[in-house]
């Protein structure tokens, strides 16, 4: 024992008077400056560590010649495996023969006859790649030869054959990809289709990222049938407080296509532009400042909703609404104060010109954080808000508002009954511009308006708990009663005070009055919760009844049982309901059932509604599925269907199935798909089928490739 640690001793010192090298082993030979070791030979060489039954070393030549089952082992990441390897320290070069190599990353390996590097770049002769397991791959790419950097840790190869077994699917006179999880430049792999309307579908993608702080995706493609665009990606990252990205695209139709469907225009392009900073104030304008600032941009503008269905041949991306929202958030926030400005601009898809659509630019706020006084007994808070209510063509509008609550507050009864009595102070005021109508006087509507009120709120409620052996269980009652106090109002707000009680049928009601009357009225509020003894909810309970003491209104309003039922840790039931009283049915409700183990997944929801405009019944009843079976670690099972039973029309359904290994995944899914098109009839629709075959070789990524037939 002390004789073997001796050697180790002494063998290290000796390697070490001039390279960073040292060398253990069971029996070790030192003649001059040749040492050699056999017997669990270890040798370690700067960040790598190396293991071979025989090692020979040349202190003066820096050689080192290494026989049987040699493994090198680099940062834990990479393994190289060969049966005879030497290198020279001092020159950083290196021969295999053979050549096997093994990254733990991205758990690829790569074999060849030989290989030779010097100073980390690696030369290749006739290997093979894969992602299987080496004794049997079930796929492979072979080439004839490669080079390989380990600063970059980029694999080039040329002549690449794919082959499954032995069976030769595709040629690639070049491939190149990394084998590390850093970002690269390159190509992605690429989207494949075939449609009966659209013919051959092709999208390249090319990933840019040259620095580290931005990278950039484009994705042209091209639809034989139907014409070619392109679309980008622009990621950044400017500061450690603040990132952004940028979208544009671009799709030139062909006229054939057009003039089958009627398109309303000749090409689709939009942009859009996310932004995000949480101290814009400190890094754009230097200013010091004892609070938090934050911007919040989301941009989005499209000459048409076909922008969003070009820009992807996923079915299931495809745009479902007829609005798109532009948003630019900014605020400051103190300990006691808060101030805001939003700008929201609203772009109708089915409509060419938007100029008629009111936009909110900007809303400033103004909120004073809640304030106590009289040991916390009297509470208050302010709200001030300023609509700037914008559009090219029509009236607009600045409106502003202050919203005052003041709230006495206290426990009696040894604080079994809580009592609260609360006054809310609002106050608004309008001032109208814009272009008239030809058949507007110069005062009809135009007039500016002002409004003020308060209303009074009596509250009392209590809070219960029990716990039990099992379970525990809270419950809440509360009564709040709402008296209306004084109002006034002055100009458009007194002239429209009757014409805009019904907001359903007046735009300029919706749009600029927007007031609802304060009735007297009770609420009656009752909850509960039962838990488990670890805490998990178990029961959700709320019941919610309004009973009004206006002669115009229905005595009792709508009553609304919500409930939430976790039977057990996979199964769970979720139900609102809205009863009227007066028609005798119910007028709303939501259910929703879901289960959910290791290896299934379901849920089934189902919104109902009756409402009535202008004495006429409106119904809807729209039906959501979505099942997820994992049958075993290969297969998955799935499918989802959307149904509108009301004007009896599928939305969308899908059905598929995913077989996973641990070197590559294929899959297929049928989708049928209806989606929005805007014509120069107006707004339509496409009813789409789908076929998707996935297909991934790890770690290389994969690709999906479709058929599809349009019902139109």
């Amino acid at each position: 024992m002390y004789r073997k640690l001796l050697l180790l001793f002494i063998t290290s010192v000796l390697l070490a008077e001039k390279e960073s090298v040292e060398l253990f082993s069971n029996s070790v030979d030192v003649n001059g400056s040749v040492v050699k070791a056999t017997d669990d030979v270890v040798l370690l060489k700067q960040n790598e560590l190396l293991q071979a039954d025989r090692i020979i070393y040349d202190r003066n030549s820096s050689e080192v010649e290494l026989f049987g089952n040699v493994l090198a082992i680099e940062n834990d990441k990479f393994k190289f495996v060969s049966e005879y390897t030497k290198m020279n320290i001092k020159k950083d070069t290196q021969f295999f023969e053979p050549f096997f190599m093994l990254s733990l990353n991205e758990n690829l390996w790569v074999s060849s006859k030989e290989a030779s590097s010097c100073q980390g770049n690696f030369d290749l002769k006739s290997g093979i790649t894969s992602g299987c397991d080496p004794e049997d791959p079930l796929w492979k790419i072979e080439f004839s030869s490669a080079d390989y950097s380990k600063e970059n840790k980029w694999l080039n190869m040329y002549n690449t054959r794919l082959h499954f077994k032995e069976v030769p699917i595709l040629y690639l006179p070049y491939l190149g990809f990394p084998l590390d999880d850093r970002r690269h430049s390159g190509l992605l792999m690429p989207s494949l289709g075939f449609s009966s309307d659209e013919g051959i579908y092709y999208e390249q993608p090319i990933y840019i990222a040259s620095e580290d702080n931005w990278d950039l995706e484009l994705r042209p493609q091209v639809r034989t049938m139907r014409g070619a665009g392109l679309y980008s990606k622009l990621r950044f990252v400017d500061s450690k407080n603040s990132f952004g990205e940028v979208k544009f695209g671009y799709f030139d139709e062909k006229k054939e296509y057009m003039d089958k469907y009627s398109l309303a225009n000749e090409s689709d392009y939009g942009f859009g532009i996310h932004y995000e900073n949480s101290d814009f104030l400190s890094s754009w304008l230097g200013l010091k400042t004892s609070g938090q600032s934050g911007l919040y941009t989301d941009i989005n503008w499209m000459n048409n909703v076909e922008y969003i269905n070009l820009s992807t041949n996923d079915t299931l991306k495809s745009a479902t609404t007829s609005q798109v929202e532009s948003v630019v958030n900014m605020f400051y926030t103190e300990k006691k104060d808060y101030i805001g400005a939003y700008f929201k601009y609203f772009r109708d898809l089915n409509i060419q010109d938007n100029d008629t659509t009111l936009q909110k630019l900007p809303t400033l706020q103004y909120h004073h954080y809640l304030e106590t006084f009289l040991n916390n007994h009297l509470l208050t808070n302010v709200d001030m808000d300023i609509d700037n209510l914008y559009r090219p063509q029509g009236k607009r509008a600045l409106q502003s508002q202050i919203n005052i609550p003041l709230t006495l507050q206290s426990s009696v009864f040894d604080d079994y009954l809580d009592l609260s009595y609360k006054v809310e102070l609002h106050g608004r005021q309008i001032t109208f511009g814009g272009n008239r109508q030809p058949d507007e006087t110069k005062d009809e509507n135009y007039n500016s308006g002002t409004y003020a009120r308060y209303t009074n709120i009596l509250s009392a409620g209590t809070h219960l708990s029990r716990s039990f052996e099992k379970v525990s269980h809270t419950m809440s009652l509360n009564a709040e009663y709402l008296k209306a106090g004084e109002s006034y109002d002055s100009g458009f707000y007194k002239d429209n005070r009757v014409e805009c009680k019904d907001f359903s049928t007046l735009d300029e009601c919706t749009s600029f009055y927007n007031i609802s009357d304060i009735n007297d009225a009770t609420q009656l509020k009752f909850s509960q919760y039962i838990f488990d003894k670890k805490g998990n909810e178990l029961l959700y309970h709320r019941l919610v009844q309004r009973v009004a003491y206006n002669p115009l209104e229905e005595r009792l309003g709508e009553l609304e049982n919500e409930i939430r039922y976790n039977i057990n840790s996979s199964f769970s039931f979720y139900n609102d309901t809205f009863y009227n009283h007066q028609r005798e049915i119910i007028t709303k409700t939501v259910n929703s059932l879901s289960y959910k183990n290791d290896s299934f997944d379901f849920t089934l929801n189902h919104s109902y509604s009756n409402t009535l405009n202008n004495s006429v019944e409106q119904y809807s009843s729209y039906l959501t599925t979505a099942l997820n079976y994992q049958y075993d670690k290969h297969y998955r099972y799935f499918g989802d269907y959307q149904y509108d039973f009301e004007n009896q029309i599928k939305k969308n359904s899908t059905i598929g199935m995913m077989y996973t290994k641990k070197c590559w995944d294929f899959g297929v899914r049928l989708v049928e798909n209806n989606r929005p098109i805007l014509t120069t009839a107006g707004s339509s629709s496409i009813r789409d089928h789908y076929i998707y075959f996935t297909f991934a070789l790890k770690p290389f990524g994969g690709s999906e490739i479709l058929h599809k037939i349009s019902d139109g």
